[in-house]
Formats: structure tokens, sequence, C-alpha cells
């Protein structure tokens, strides 16, 4: 009896305890909910503001980027481009052939002229590449095609597309004429008795004057021209004086004959570099048909002796 009474006597001791454990358990298992959606709400309203903040901040951006790119690329056109390419330029090549006239009566059948000039484009078309950045080659050839309105049209476009260090070389294979102290290329559409305004004035080749500008003119009297192109930047290359004829036969103009032989076959490679300049052109066609002999050390075209029969 004594044990048992001493057992009830302690459960009465602890139940009050227990009870007391089991109500405090039961109010924090129910504060635990509240605090942790407390916790939650506080943590997802910080996402939500981190969230706006690096939005905006990445809306803003693409923008700055933008301006970061634009001003990259002007500088790279600007100053670096020009530095890099700075011995390379862009030659632009016409290249005219007039073989009838369509006042043939009053002139002279030239017909190799049209294979010349075909010859000339076909030669930097080959031979140039590598020494400039691009060459563009217009050719008026054909019959009927190098007119007095195209010609002129055509030496206008390629000075607009043209710029200050790029090079241009018009060649010119037809008949000229001396009037008093100017000189006159014929095209195709030219009149006998009105040279002066169907003709082409020799300073009507050149069109800015602060461009490199090749002039090679195969025609009669053609050193006449001299007079008008010595005022701009030009390199000039006449097949005659003032006061004399130029020849042809079947195989060609002697004249673009001896151009082509120099600069295709490699006759005026006289330092074996395999590049042929202005100056040595100039000193294998003879200096009297160079009388105006600005940037005489612009590479022209390459040559390769090993792969070429050279003609006599």
């Amino acid at each position: 009896m004594t044990e048992d009474s001493d057992i009830e006597g302690l459960k009465r001791d602890i139940s009050p305890k227990i009870d007391e454990l089991e109500e405090k358990t039961k109010e924090k298992v129910q504060e635990t909910p509240k605090k942790t959606k407390k916790t939650a709400g506080k943590a997802k309203k910080t996402i939500e503001t981190n969230t706006v903040e690096a939005e905006s901040k990445a809306s803003k951006l693409p923008g700055c980027i933008f301006v970061i790119i634009c001003i990259g690329l002007v500088l790279f056109f600007k100053v670096f481009l020009p530095f890099l390419t700075s011995d390379k330029h862009n030659l632009y090549v016409i290249s005219i052939g007039v073989p009838a006239y369509r006042d043939y009566k009053s002139f002279k059948d030239i017909e190799t002229s049209e294979n010349d000039a075909e010859k000339i484009s076909r030669l930097f078309n080959k031979s140039s590449k590598k020494l400039f950045n691009n060459v563009k080659i217009e050719t008026l050839a054909e019959y009927g095609k190098a007119t007095q309105k195209d010609i002129l049209s055509t030496i206008n476009k390629v000075y607009k597309k043209a710029n200050d260090n790029d090079v241009v070389l018009i060649y010119f294979s037809g008949h000229g004429k001396k009037i008093e102290d100017d000189y006159f290329l014929l095209p195709y559409d030219s009149e006998k008795d009105d040279i002066i305004e169907t003709g082409i004035k020799s300073g009507k080749l050149l069109g800015k004057k602060n461009i490199r500008t090749i002039v090679w003119i195969d025609a009669c009297y053609s050193g006449a021209a001299e007079k008008d192109l010595k005022h701009g930047t030009v390199n000039l290359l006449v097949s005659s004086n003032a006061n004399s004829y130029s020849y042809c036969n079947i195989n060609g103009s002697d004249f673009t004959n001896e151009i082509l032989k120099a600069l295709e076959y490699c006759r005026a490679d006289y330092d074996g570099n395999g590049i042929i300049d202005l100056h040595e052109l100039s000193q294998f066609v003879g200096k009297e048909k160079n009388p105006i002999k600005n940037f005489q050390d612009l590479d022209l075209v390459e040559c390769n002796k090993d792969k070429l029969q050279i003609p006599k």
C-alpha cells in the first residue's frame, strides 16, 4: 500500500508540470508559423525591391552599350583605320577607246583602240589588286559607247567616289585635236566643225585637284594636254608631243604596246623587286613622254618574270 501511495503522490505532483509544459509547447507551435510567415513576407518584399532595381539598371544597360559601341566605331574609322591602311589606297581605272566615229567621213577609224583599252583594263584587274585596297575599273571601248556624255559622267562618278588618298587613272585611245593653245580628246560623237562643244577639253579629265590622277593619252598631239593638266595633282604620259602624230599598226598602238611591255611583261622592273612604279615606267617609255612627273614612287603593278613570256 505504501509504494502505491507514493506513486500516486508523484503523479499528482508531476501532472500539473506536464500540463504546463504541453500548454507552452502548443503556444510555441502556434507562434512558429506566424513568425515564419512574417519572415517570408520580408524576404519576398526584399526580393521584389531588388528585382525592380535590377530591371531598372538592366533597362539602361543596352543604351549605354550602344553609346560605347558608337564611340568605338567612330574612333576606329576616324583614327585607327586610316593609320592601319595608310600605305594602301583604292585605284580607280577609266579605260577609254574610240575605235570608230559617228562622223566616219571626218575621222579615220582606229580599230586597235578598243582592244588597247580592254588590255589596259585587264592589266590592272590582274596585276594591281595586291598593291591597292580595291581596284575598280570602268571600260568604255565598244563602238558607240565612248560618247562625250558617257565619258564625262563616268569621270564625274569616279571622282565622287574617290577619297583624297585614292588614285584615279584615266587612259584614252582615240583621236586628239589641238585648237590654238587648247587640246581636245575626241569622243565617238565629235563633230569636225564644232570640236570645242563636242570634244572633251583635256582639263575636263580632272575632277578634284587634290586626288592623285594618272593620265595616259594615246592620241596625236597629246603633248598639248600638259598645259591644262599641270595645275592638278597629275602624272601624265603622252604618246606624242604637241606637234606630232601617234602611230599604230594591226598589233595595236606603239605607245600602248610600250606601256604593256613595261608593266605586264616586267620590262620596266629595273630594281628586280617584281613591282613597277611610275618612275620605272617613265624610264622605259621615255622621259620626254612623261611631261608631268608627280608622285613618281607610286607602285602600279606586280609582275612575275618567271611566269611570263616576254615579247620582243
